[in-house]
């Protein structure tokens, strides 16, 4: 298809001449604003439009600074250039008001999901995260209305118990899947286990490398870390063109089709929010995700229920994403 944009765009641009004199433009022409675009964090939540104008303004700003500083000077007594950016940009942050940082910080640099976690954790009660503690048993129903005891008991690998009226299940798949038959008593439903067992899912690794030097981030190979913008092809329902950028770019030209699909497909699910493309294996089907998905004992039961069952498998058509996992867990929460 060749170039989408013409930069620059004026009368002493030949290349913008030329179409214009062969009446090749499509009148009126259409004029590019980057900052008119969508600004979404990785939760799948889009950042409201004054914050993210600012932010997006602000580093503009910053970045035309940083341009004019190690061009005309080679910026050597300004240090290196990701140490000015990061240092101009705290700078700045702290001109915005309290309730809009976070935010801003995302659109000039963003943190990682460490972010996200911080807020999440921000409304726990103190001391109400175990670390370390991983549950060997779940005795639960019957077994503990005829000891007369709580509805359900958790009791850990090293022994502790923890007694409870409910327990939301927010173990992966692959926890479910590899001790689901052992970690109940009574065990789980035939419907329940089948779903388990059927439910699939890929493999994903994940590499955190930590560089001595600046230069050996040219040897990243994470490319959809160049992934800046994804944009709709004009005249097009279905097509969007994806922009990957610096060294990036060089990885993904070697990568198949197949494979810059999937990892563009996958980074638009997380940053939008639209999980409507679920990666499922070939035995399963959405009556699995529903199975998983019901409490035990189930709403036909004149019990109420006691286990629940939430995460990143735990909704339909959502399959595989953070803000399902959160989704769920608030579901159940409220269910109880």
């Amino acid at each position: 298809m060749g170039c989408q944009f013409i930069e620059g765009a004026c009368v002493r641009n030949h290349i913008y001449n030329l179409p214009v004199e062969e009446r090749l433009w499509k009148t009126p022409l259409k004029r590019i604003d980057p900052s008119k675009g969508v600004f979404c964090t990785s939760d799948g939540r889009a950042v409201d439009t004054p914050s993210s104008m600012m932010a997006f303004h602000v580093y503009k700003q910053i970045e035309h600074e940083a341009s004019s500083l190690f061009n005309m000077s080679n910026g050597k007594e300004h240090g290196s250039l990701p140490n000015f950016l990061g240092l101009r940009i705290q700078q700045e942050l702290q001109k915005f008001p309290e309730d809009q940082r976070y935010d801003a910080s995302r659109i000039m640099v963003p943190l990682g999901f460490v972010g996200v976690l911080s807020l999440l954790m921000k409304m726990l009660p103190e001391c109400a995260l175990k670390f370390g503690k991983p549950v060997g048993l779940i005795r639960w129903g019957a077994v503990q209305s005829r000891n007369k005891g709580p509805r359900v008991v958790v009791q850990c690998c090293d022994g502790e118990e923890y007694c409870a009226d409910y327990v939301i299940m927010t173990v992966s798949l692959g926890v479910l899947k590899k001790h689901g038959e052992k970690m109940f008593c009574p065990a789980l439903s035939y419907n329940k286990m089948d779903a388990i067992r059927n439910l699939g899912y890929g493999t994903v690794d994940k590499v955190f490398l930590n560089y001595e030097s600046q230069d050996k981030l040219a040897h990243r190979t994470d490319w959809t870390k160049g992934l800046n913008a994804v944009d709709e092809v004009e005249e097009s329902k279905h097509v969007l063109c994806a922009y990957i950028s610096g060294p990036e770019a060089v990885v993904i030209e070697h990568a198949t089709d197949e494979e810059v699909a999937e990892g563009i497909t996958k980074v638009l699910r997380q940053f939008t929010g639209d999980a409507s493309l679920p990666y499922m294996n070939m035995n399963s089907n959405m009556g699995h995700q529903c199975d998983l998905n019901c409490p035990v004992p189930g709403a036909c039961d004149p019990v109420p229920p006691i286990l629940l069952f939430a995460g990143e498998t735990a909704c339909a058509g959502y399959h595989s994403t953070v803000h399902v996992a959160r989704l769920s867990g608030n579901r159940e929460a409220k269910r109880i």
